[in-house]
């Protein structure tokens, strides 16, 4: 997988390879804070939705003291939430004590490597763990769209391969972010700033949903 390449290595979860978890320790920073420096990287505060992921983190990435994750609530008596939209599930964290309640109000999440998650003032300074995560789902783009901040595109070996072959090597590359295919070549592109795909009416362009 393609990760950014400041802080510590970005680690890819053998039985998940569309993420990868990456700790920063340049600076402390609040929750608010670490959630706009991850993006920054186009990455988001690291969700871990359940023990399987937290365990990875913990075993392979690290934590340094309390460490900011992707874990929030927006006021009292509100569900906690993940990043990626899910709703903490505490049930699929049975060696894991979730502190739900040390906070009233707005609060952020942080976990020590000691299996307690644990609630804090958002605008407390901690490291944070940052994720990379790459969908599988692929959203056709209609002639006229611009496709902004990908390569000009790699050609795939010189024979004919379908679009649905195509778009099947760019999903196993999480690398690749993007395809466009005239009826013979398909081309695989990257994220690369200051390059752009305009789709044509020659060809048939897929975009990774982010």
């Amino acid at each position: 997988m393609s990760c950014p390449a400041t802080g510590y290595l970005c680690k890819t979860p053998p039985f998940d390879t569309r993420r990868c978890y990456q700790m920063y320790t340049s600076s402390q920073l609040s929750w608010n804070e670490s959630s706009a420096a991850c993006s920054t990287t186009g990455q988001r505060l690291a969700s871990l939705e359940n023990e399987k992921l937290l365990k990875f983190v913990n075993d392979s990435v690290g934590f340094l003291g309390y460490t900011w994750v992707g874990l929030y609530r927006t006021s009292s008596g509100q569900p906690l939430m993940w990043t990626n939209g899910q709703q903490l599930a505490t049930k699929l964290y049975p060696k894991v004590f979730v502190d739900a309640n040390m906070v009233t109000g707005l609060s952020c999440s942080t976990f020590n490597g000691l299996n307690v998650v644990m609630n804090m003032k958002c605008d407390y300074t901690y490291y944070r763990i940052c994720e990379t995560y790459k969908s599988n789902i692929f959203q056709r783009k209609p002639v006229g769209h611009m496709v902004n901040d990908v390569s000009n595109g790699q050609p795939m070996a010189s024979k004919v391969i379908s679009i649905i072959e195509c778009v099947r090597n760019c999903k196993s590359d999480l690398s690749c972010d993007a395809v466009s295919h005239d009826g013979v070549t398909c081309k695989l592109h990257v994220q690369q700033a200051g390059h752009n795909i305009t789709v044509t009416s020659s060809e048939v362009t897929y975009v990774r949903m982010s």
